[in-house]
């Protein structure tokens, strides 16, 4: 169970550096992106929310249970499937900027097309290979279930865990506040001519975030199956 999270840790950090090396010694350009390039690097943006999301989630329930090399068969499965979900969207999310990177290459005929294509390939092998080998963990179905006291037990590490329980107990609540400030947040950073301009992108996310919640939250453990029934 420990294993997953360090996996996906690892992934997210080359990704992020392969990224910078794709994009540092680019030129600075002034011209307004096309619509391609807004959708395909919005698309990538939602992936790495739901990326860190999933490994926030499965991080805060391996730290809860650290200390406990007995966890549940139901713990170290939730561990490893929020980590197969943060790196298959981390792999998602490199698919589309690797996307936007090429619309930038025929947009912009200075680019540093040698960085591009280095900086895309360490990105998509680092999350493709983290994937390979959460997908080959193995999880002990047959070990006992059990409560973790080490959840509840005041122990810094269950922080990450108390937080979500926090969220589980008020789902709604919770699931709007994240959505208004995302919302803000993409709308004050579109690329549109003003703010009101950006409500489309403002639009999206709000639905991508609440469809997220719904259909990924009993899976991430961060509300229960029938919470906004």
């Amino acid at each position: 169970m420990r294993r997953a999270p360090i996996i996906t840790f690892v992934s997210g950090l080359m990704v992020v550096t392969s990224f910078l090396i794709a994009v540092i010694n680019q030129p600075n350009t002034s011209n307004q992106a096309t619509i391609s390039q807004q959708v395909s690097f919005f698309i990538s943006v939602i992936a790495f929310q739901i990326a860190l999301t999933a490994g926030v989630c499965g991080l805060s329930r391996a730290l809860a249970s650290w200390s406990n090399s007995e966890s549940s068969g139901g713990h170290r499965a939730q561990v490893r499937r929020c980590a197969i979900i943060s790196l298959l969207a981390l792999e998602c999310g490199v698919v589309a900027l690797t996307t936007n990177f090429i619309f930038d290459v025929y947009r912009v005929t200075d680019t540093n097309r040698v960085a591009f294509t280095i900086g895309s390939a360490s990105m998509l092998m680092s999350a493709g290979v983290g994937l390979f080998y959460a997908l080959t963990l193995q999880v002990n179905e047959g070990a006992e279930d059990q409560v973790l006291h080490s959840t509840q037990d005041g122990n810094s590490l269950s922080l990450g865990e108390s937080a979500l329980h926090l969220v589980r107990r008020f789902p709604v609540l919770s699931c709007s506040s994240v959505t208004a400030l995302s919302v803000v947040w993409v709308m004050a950073h579109a690329e549109s001519t003003s703010f009101f301009a950006a409500h489309p992108w403002g639009v999206a996310q709000a639905f991508a975030v609440v469809t997220g919640f719904l259909f990924l939250g009993p899976k991430l453990g961060v509300r229960g199956h029938s919470e906004l029934a």
